[in-house]
């Protein structure tokens, strides 16, 4: 299964995407859209933000409960599925798009084939042209395609959020030999030479609790207004904007305390 996701228009707060499945089984799929994200433990209601969902070759579907689409494509081993996605809530279990970012908590936005969430899923954005070309995720990138992501299987990928827009990424440091990435949306004005300095020692502090850091790369995507904050496999969404946590002693300890009870919930 591939994905393409692309936002020409981001102030219609759509999302595009286009699904491509080969290698088919059997004369019907069923395409479900997730109920919950990793990390926040309460149904979410995705599927309500699917809309225009089309199968190619005039291929007979029928939308067979609240968040399953029953598409019946005979002999066809290779369908392709577009539908739009409407990202209007700013919240860190959801997803988000205006003029200025794009953040996808990828199970509100990802179909997966009933009983195949241990295939690899590849997905390619095209982010709006306005933007800088950074791409924020815990994903591994496929070399030579820009871009574009690949996840060993369902459970990799929505696990792994994606944050794009007028990002900005602060220098990147190395525990254990594993590099660590902190990219943020408007993120404001603070002494990020201290801040990436403290957040090392947030991180060097953690895994010597354990002893062993599980991933070969991790991310903070510094989401902006969003509400909260979500761990993931090998990265954190934090809601951090326009320098909020660093006015006063007190309030950085805060900041601080919240940035590293996400980060060690990875383990």
């Amino acid at each position: 299964m591939s994905f393409v996701v692309s936002m020409e228009k981001p102030a219609s707060q759509y999302y595009h995407v286009v699904l491509k499945c080969t290698r088919l089984k059997g004369q019907q799929q069923d395409l479900k859209i997730p109920a919950w994200t990793p990390g926040y433990y309460q149904i979410m209601d995705y599927a309500k933000s699917i809309e225009n969902f089309a199968v190619s070759k005039d291929i007979e579907w029928h939308k067979t409960s609240a968040n399953t689409f029953s598409v019946h494509n005979k002999s066809a081993t290779t369908i392709t599925v577009s539908y739009d996605v409407k990202a209007s809530t700013q919240f860190v279990a959801d997803a988000y798009l205006d003029e200025t970012r794009g953040y996808i908590v990828p199970g509100a936005l990802f179909l997966y084939l009933d009983n195949e969430l241990r295939n690899p899923v590849t997905v390619q954005l095209k982010p709006y042209k306005a933007w800088k070309n950074i791409v924020a995720t815990g994903l591994d990138s496929i070399p030579g395609k820009q871009h574009t992501f690949y996840a060993a299987d369902f459970d990799v990928l929505y696990d792994s959020p994606l944050l794009m827009g007028e990002l900005e990424e602060l220098p990147a440091f190395y525990v254990k030999g594993k590099p660590h990435y902190f990219i943020g949306y408007k993120l404001g004005e603070f002494d990020r030479k201290q801040f990436v300095a403290d957040l090392k020692k947030i991180v060097e502090s953690s895994a010597a609790i354990i002893g062993d850091i599980p991933y070969s790369h991790y991310t903070f995507l510094a989401i902006g207004p969003g509400r909260g904050g979500i761990e993931h496999l090998n990265s954190t969404s934090l809601s951090f904007s326009n320098g909020e946590g660093f006015d006063s002693p007190e309030a950085r300890k805060r900041l601080y305390s919240f940035i590293a009870h996400e980060y060690f919930h990875h383990y």
